[in-house]
């Protein structure tokens, strides 16, 4: 499928619309037949489905204007997420009544028959009628697992819309071709389960609240409807994603619907100017704002009293270093200049997955933005869920993670840092630092007339200075400075849109699956979903919790923004943010005698045990000495020198050494070892059991020797700045993690004396996550004539030019510890480069 603005003018029409429009006129041909299209004409009287629907027929519970959530006008917006320490029939259904309705109210939005069957442009999901049913159908086959119903409604619809899909990549195209129900039918059906599920609301034992309120827990059986709930109310937010991603002539803004934010409204186009906004006057400046490193609790307490899908439960403790981020989110204005001068042609912006979707969907700019002039005039309107708007500069820009990444690369370039400061995406765990704390976007305050606690959300105060684009409040993004900041100073970190973030999906330490939902979270643990945060205009419930952890796959749209982040004194290039568990990794790989005491080796003793890769930072060090530097001023620098089990080794054989890593917290590690502090770190044994152990210095390292050593805080990539001059320098897998490793390498002539060595060792390992493509040394093949262009050769021509000459090759393997049966292998390549 081509991209949305590539293919529909400003009402939307594309050849599929020219031809079946408002339900098809039922067997009317076309001018090229696609399978779904045996849906269409099947729907009696599709009358009732074209047009503003009729309340009487349409709703399958409460009807809008009287259910609850409704405010004086008739305009539903979610209710709060409710507390699970105090359940009553009465309250369970109003929240029930709610989530259902709004649920219905949405699909109001589909004007005529033709998009409940005809796929979304990418063909990544399922058609809306699967989704019109899956809700409901939850519903059943949850409570029946949870043991509150024992039979099923409609066994077969609940077969076929029990599975949604989540597509494997960005070119999965799942067709979704089959002979689906009818509107009607699956209409009847909603009618069906609304009357089971409210009978097990008011009269299953399971809820008797006549002794007072009912406590549900992870182990009660109506755990299963609360669930319904939150999946109902995801299905809510995803669901108007796609009625986003739709032809504008197959949608209708229906009845009760919350309106736009009223900014929406501001952008005649005689005031602002559809093309070129001026930042300071269309959109806010949007200044980077520093943090001060903190430590955040990642997880949900499991007896927290409201609804929680598994992932949010379990414990992580996080260190955060020192960042800086903007203020707000990522302005469609901000963006622009992105647009414009080329970001969406320019393949160095993007990684190779990346490129590849951005190609194969043809993109030249983001999808919801709808070209309004000629070609090359970059004049853009906005589409929302069901409106084209003029284009609000000062909203949030939806794109997907690889544009996102693609932004901040393009910055980076722009802005003139691509080695000391690169831009990124926040953290999840620098997300809850700078997020709102201090009002009442907190999930918990205590109840002053009891000890338990209440839960509150961005709707207490919607519009207000301290609210939050939350539970529709609005059916639209807002401006990014709309709302009060944080007590960071950051806007926006709650609602409007989610968060793009640089980690994984992953389970929290302490993770268990919930029984009654399996497979919702553990099978995108693959290391391919990236995870967002914060929620969005359209997040409601759960997803508008504090605790709430989604994810989506990198090139998939979910009212997702970002704002760019700056690592201040970050950590190993390895990762974007320091965890216990790298400096552990860490100090276990450099303090290898670490552990004697307690019992614990290095390696799980067994026949033929790879003790040899053991001790590797030793190895380095030694390495340089046996190569007898010329001895000018018998200095000795190590560059990136982690937690300093190689700086130490130096100190033995030279009078001074500097050693510097861009990781704050590695050199605080490496300087508590140097002054003898006590370093604990954990060992893995399996799964979650550790061994806690003391890290000693290896043997001759000497409180003399070990004072011998200069940490410090620096940057690989700025070594042409540095004044001192060495007789010997190591870089111990070093290069490949580094944005600009041919800087570091152009600057080491003018910091090694005559006759000195360095010492390189590397696996060559590139990754676009550290080192743009563009900066690789080698691993591809030459565009030109397609032979291999390797790493290992290009260094030397670079190091030659330079005025080195290489007198030392081998092959250096060491081992890297995950638990005490796996651990990763790795063979670098060690060069020895002799200073002409």
């Amino acid at each position: 499928m081509a991209s949305y603005n590539e293919d529909e003018s400003d009402d939307g029409d594309d050849a599929i619309g020219d031809v079946v429009k408002n339900g098809g006129g039922g067997g009317d041909a076309l001018s090229h037949e696609e399978s779904w299209t045996i849906n269409l004409g099947r729907n009696d009287n599709n009358q009732w489905l074209t047009g503003p629907r009729d309340a009487d027929e349409w709703f399958t519970g409460r009807q809008p204007n009287i259910c609850p959530g409704a405010d004086s006008k008739g305009i539903i917006r979610s209710l709060p997420l409710p507390r699970l320490d105090q359940v009553t029939r009465e309250s369970a259904m109003e929240y029930f009544d709610n989530s259902w309705t709004l649920y219905e109210t949405l699909f109001a939005g589909l004007k005529g028959e033709e998009y409940f069957y005809r796929p979304p442009p990418h063909g990544l999901r399922h058609p809306q009628i699967f989704y019109y049913g899956h809700t409901a159908c939850l519903y059943i086959n949850k409570m029946r697992i949870s043991g509150v119903l024992n039979k099923p409604c409609n066994a077969y619809f609940e077969s076929i819309f029990e599975v949604g899909v989540d597509e494997m990549l960005w070119d999965d195209m799942e067709k979704n071709e089959m002979f689906w129900p009818t509107v009607r039918e699956v209409h009847e059906y909603r009618q069906q389960v609304y009357e089971v599920v409210k009978d097990a609301i008011l009269n299953s034992p399971f809820l008797d609240d006549s002794n007072g309120p009912v406590t549900v827990t992870q182990d009660h059986p109506m755990w299963a409807l609360f669930m319904g709930f939150e999946h109902e109310r995801i299905h809510l937010e995803t669901s108007s994603v796609l009625f986003r991603e739709a032809p504008k002539h197959l949608v209708q803004t229906p009845a009760n619907w919350p309106p736009l934010h009223p900014s929406a409204y501001n952008n005649s186009d005689a005031s602002t100017p559809s093309s070129n906004p001026v930042n300071g006057t269309d959109y806010p400046h949007n200044k980077m704002i520093s943090v001060n490193k903190n430590t955040v609790d990642l997880g949900k307490p499991a007896d927290f009293p409201s609804y929680g899908w598994d992932n949010e439960y379990g414990e992580r403790n996080m260190d955060v270093p020192n960042f800086s981020a903007s203020e707000h989110m990522i302005s469609n204005g901000e963006y622009y200049q992105f647009v414009k001068e080329g970001g969406y042609r320019t393949q160095d912006y993007w990684c190779d997955d990346g490129w590849n979707w951005r190609t194969h969907r043809n993109l030249k700019w983001p999808f919801f933005w709808q070209q309004s002039g000629p070609a090359g005039s970059h004049e853009y309107k906005l589409r929302t869920i069901f409106d084209v708007i003029n284009m609000p500069w000062d909203w949030p820009a939806d794109v997907t993670y690889y544009e996102a990444k693609a932004f901040c690369r393009w910055k980076t370039e722009k802005d003139g840092s691509p080695t000391s400061k690169p831009y990124r995406v926040l953290t999840e765990a620098e997300h809850h630092v700078i997020r709102h704390k201090d009002n009442n976007l907190e999930a918990v305050k205590k109840d002053p007339n009891s000890d338990k606690v209440m839960i509150t959300s961005g709707m207490d105060y919607p519009t207000g200075s301290h609210g939050a684009n939350l539970n529709l409040a609005f059916s639209s993004q807002s401006p990014v400075d709309h709302f009060a900041p944080s007590h960071t100073g950051h806007k926006d970190t709650t609602g409007n849109n989610w968060e793009w973030t640089e980690d994984h999906f992953n389970p929290l330490p302490g993770f268990e699956v919930h029984h009654v939902y399996d497979d919702f979270s553990s099978p995108c643990f693959d290391g391919k979903h990236s995870m967002i945060v914060g929620g969005s205009f359209m997040s409601t419930g759960d997803e508008a919790s504090v605790f709430a952890r989604f994810h989506f796959r990198p090139h998939f749209l979910q009212h997702s923004g970002f704002p760019d982040t700056i690592a201040n004194k970050n950590s190993d290039s390895d990762s974007v943010y320091e965890s216990n568990d790298s400096l552990h990794m860490y100090l276990g790989l450099h303090y290898p005698s670490s552990g004697a005491g307690e019992g614990v080796p290095p390696i799980l003793p067994h026949d033929q045990s790879p003790i040899h890769g053991t001790h590797f930072p030793q190895r380095v060090a030694n390495l340089l000495t046996s190569l007898n530097p010329k001895r000018t001023n018998n200095k000795a620098l190590d560059m990136g020198c982690s937690v300093g089990g190689s700086s130490f080794e130096l100190a033995k054989y030279f009078d001074h050494v500097d050693a510097f890593d861009f990781s704050e917290n590695f050199v605080n590690a490496a300087k508590s070892m140097q002054n003898g502090d006590t370093m604990k770190f954990n060992v893995p044994i399996e799964a979650e059991l550790f061994e806690t152990v003391e890290a000693v210095l290896e043997q001759g390292v000497t409180p003399d020797v070990a004072s011998k050593v200069n940490f410090f805080v620096g940057d690989a990539c700025k070594t042409g700045e540095m004044s001192s001059t060495y007789d010997g320098i190591i870089m111990s897998n070093l290069l490949c993690r580094l944005p600009d490793p041919i800087a570091c390498l152009n600057g080491l002539s003018g910091i090694v004396n005559k006759g000195g060595v360095v010492v390189m060792v590397t696996p060559f390992s590139w990754l676009t996550e550290f080192t743009p493509r563009g900066k690789w040394l080698g691993g591809f093949l030459d565009p030109v004539s397609g032979t291999p262009i390797r790493s290992k050769d290009e260094l030397q021509s670079i190091m030659e030019n330079n005025g080195f000459t290489k007198i030392h090759e081998e092959e250096m393997p060491l081992v890297i510890r995950e638990h005490a049966r796996k651990y990763q292998y790795i063979v670098s390549e060690a060069t020895g480069w002799k200073k002409n």
